[in-house]
């Protein structure tokens, strides 16, 4: 039998959790007391906050979720003419080997898995409150 898109994630993120565990450790870091706000975004090499809730500059009192100024939208292009886009520090992107650059890859196939499994667990299988 075949292997699932899902299995064959699943066999990669693993993989790369075992040679290369830094990549893994979790980069989103949500707002005390819920379970969807972020708060924070670190970056997955370094963990250095690259994006953040901030206090907005005209509007006081008021909060805006703000990249930083050492964030950098690192982008990944594949063989097949495919692309993924994440987040990283701007020192952490510029060094990264292709092999980083496939653990990075699989450190974010494991967050939206997290992030499914969090989201079904807030409106159920059906996907409503």
């Amino acid at each position: 039998m075949a292997k699932t898109d899902k299995d064959k994630a699943k066999d990669r993120i693993q993989a790369s959790k075992a040679k290369n565990p830094k990549f893994h450790k979790p980069y989103i870091r949500l707002v005390p007391g819920t379970k969807t706000a972020i708060d924070q975004t670190l970056c997955k090499g370094c963990g250095e906050v690259i994006a953040a809730l901030v206090q907005h500059e005209r509007l006081p009192g008021h909060l805006v979720y703000a990249a930083l100024v050492n964030y950098e939208l690192l982008r990944i292009e594949f063989d097949n003419g495919s692309a993924h886009e994440t987040p990283m520090c701007r020192s952490c992107a510029a060094s990264l080997s292709d092999v980083e650059l496939e653990d990075v890859y699989a450190a974010d196939l494991a967050q939206f898995a997290r992030s499914a499994e969090m989201e079904g667990q807030i409106h159920g299988p059906s996907g409503r409150a």
